[in-house]
């Protein structure tokens, strides 16, 4: 019988793999057609015909742009200078996007960290189809295992196990014979032909110690009560989009030019009677009815904008992404406070995913310490640092401390209320008190000029 936690997490990611698959390949640009493809593929006569507008890719990015782990900072400057040569080495920069794209796109993001072959600590962002971790029910912050899976480069599937106090490593049987295929241009999850957790075996060594005493996974969620996407209400209109979008491009092809007849007496093919630019049908006359001309009126594609201009602007309200992402004249004639005010609810929804990652990012980052050597007792301070989400304003913020020093507000007080930190307040502090001792006093300002004085002059 397989391992009872490695029956868990192989159908805990069997579950989820393919809800996953879907909302990464449409952020990816690659959408199903919710919609017939035999008629527009008639149509069309076999030539391509996918047509859409990615505009997951717009509520998402729009997010990842303002969502950016600037560093993380201690109070001990020893502290400090291991936290920057771990975040060089690890690239915890580039790390960090990968995490916050995959937590907006699919609703979680997983990091593992461990140290190389130099004991140097290492954090790798991976894919959460790959990975499962289980919590205890009483209480369900506490991890109690976390595992991956994966494909190596033989075909063979691998799983490791991940305790706190072990790690446990598998290994199939026989390596797969399907073919490698990507999903949506990234890693390869699929379980090719291995068929389930029993053609899994211990791998050669079946496992190896933990030192540290935790699971050494960091599991990024968005939402705690359950896997949620920002995608997850943008996929229906998404579709709908990607409909109208190819209704449009249907009739550009067939009905929007004008197409004419001639009504006149004379054999007809109906085969001949084909729709195409400059086309021309000739058509029977009825009884009585005299040679004539005329066309038929082409088909109005400004319906098929209206109709997608309406979708977009609902996308943009249901995943709260301000109209000026979608069209791009909505945000020209708008003063700084409108601006700040249309992007309130995109810059609420990254501030609720900062503080439900940042925690996650602390314990990763006190762990990456730990093998560093940093005791744990000293981590209490640490503390990752956002970058602001809302759009910077300059002649608005300068207006708002111009305002706070008016009423009486010290400068360098109105200074950290606009969000300056305590280096940036030093060194204006410090630039102003160099200013001031440059000032002369009024005594060595004023020099008398005496009679004497102007007399040598005129003498030299």
């Amino acid at each position: 019988m397989p391992h009872e936690d490695l029956v868990t997490a192989w159908e805990a990611i069997e579950a989820k793999t393919p809800l996953q698959t879907r909302l990464l390949n449409y952020y990816d640009g690659i959408q199903d057609v919710a919609y017939p493809r035999s008629q527009i593929a008639d149509l069309f006569r076999g030539q391509a015909w996918d047509f859409s507008q990615n505009w997951c890719a717009v509520v998402v990015d729009a997010a990842l742009d303002r969502m950016n782990l600037r560093d993380f900072e201690h109070e001990d400057e020893t502290i400090q200078n291991v936290i920057h040569a771990i975040w060089e080495d690890s690239e915890l920069a580039l790390v960090s996007d990968d995490i916050h794209e995959m937590a907006i796109v699919v609703g979680e993001a997983y990091l593992i960290v461990w140290p190389d072959e130099t004991g140097a600590p290492q954090a790798y962002a991976n894919d959460p189809r790959m990975c499962h971790v289980e919590y205890d029910p009483e209480h369900p912050r506490r991890m109690l295992w976390a595992a991956k899976r994966w494909r190596d480069d033989d075909d063979h599937l691998r799983m490791t196990l991940y305790y706190p106090d072990r790690l446990e490593y598998y290994v199939s049987r026989r390596a797969s014979t399907e073919q490698r295929h990507g999903v949506g241009g990234r890693t390869d999850v699929s379980t090719g032909d291995i068929a389930g957790p029993k053609s899994m075996v211990p791998a050669d060594p079946p496992d190896a110690p933990n030192p540290y005493g935790q699971v050494p996974v960091f599991h990024f969620r968005t939402h705690r009560r359950c896997l949620k996407s920002d995608l997850e209400d943008v996929l229906p209109l998404q579709d709908i989009v990607n409909k109208l979008l190819t209704d449009m491009m249907t009739a550009a092809e067939y009905g929007a030019f004008p197409m004419r007849y001639i009504i006149c007496s004379m054999d007809i093919d109906p085969t001949q009677m084909v729709v195409k630019p400059n086309g021309i049908w000739h058509l029977a006359p009825g009884e009585g009815e005299t040679a004539s001309v005329g066309q038929f009126n082409a088909t109005d594609l400004n319906n098929y904008l209206a109709a997608l201009e309406s979708v977009t602007g609902t996308i943009g309200v249901i995943s709260r992404t301000p109209k000026h992402y979608f069209y791009k004249d909505a945000g020209t004639s708008l003063s700084g406070e409108a601006l700040i005010a249309l992007e309130a609810p995109l810059n609420k929804r990254i501030a609720r995913h900062v503080a439900a990652l940042s925690t996650t990012w602390k314990q990763a980052m006190a762990f990456m310490l730990e093998i560093a050597g940093v005791p744990a007792d000293s981590l209490v301070m640490l503390h990752p640092n956002y970058d602001e989400p809302a759009t910077v304003q300059p002649r608005t913020s300068a207006e708002i401390t111009s305002l706070r020093v008016t009423a009486g507000v010290p400068l360098l007080a109105a200074l950290r209320l606009e969000g300056l930190d305590d280096a940036e307040v030093a060194m204006i502090e410090a630039a102003l008190e160099e200013e001031r001792a440059n000032i002369p006093t009024l005594g060595e300002e004023f020099v008398p000029v005496l009679p004497q004085d102007i007399e040598e002059d005129e003498t030299e």
